[in-house]
């Protein structure tokens, strides 16, 4: 995680070379630096994302890169439209998988694709 430095305030705890993500600090959750890198993950969480693990009652450490892209990209493109993100929505549109002990979203079967991607980049 040393590529992502947070702020002082948060006291932050930094791996050792062979630690894993089992191996936080009572007290203190792993988090992935893929999720700040990648996923646009920001801290403090937004209330829809705190939300949304509530509501699953899942922890964000076991929630996958994936389904923490598909989640922000849903904030986004509804924050976009100037619409508040709610988790009754997003479960419109995605139902949680479960894979190797991780949790993701995939589209729900029948569900409209929640955005559409630009024109020349659809097949």
């Amino acid at each position: 995680m040393t590529s992502i430095q947070m702020p002082a305030a948060y006291g932050a705890r930094y791996p050792q070379e062979g630690d894993t993500a089992s191996d936080a600090p009572v007290g203190y959750v792993s988090m992935f630096a893929n999720w700040f890198e990648i996923c646009n993950l920001r801290l403090p969480l937004t209330v829809f994302m705190v939300e949304l693990l509530e509501y699953y009652k899942i922890h964000i450490s076991q929630l996958s890169p994936l389904g923490m892209v598909r989640a922000r990209n849903f904030e986004y493109t509804f924050n976009a439209q100037s619409l508040e993100p709610l988790v009754e929505d997003f479960r419109r549109f995605y139902q949680m998988t479960e894979q190797l002990g991780f949790f993701s979203f995939r589209v729900r079967e029948g569900a409209p694709k929640p955005m559409s991607p630009p024109k020349g980049i659809a097949k």
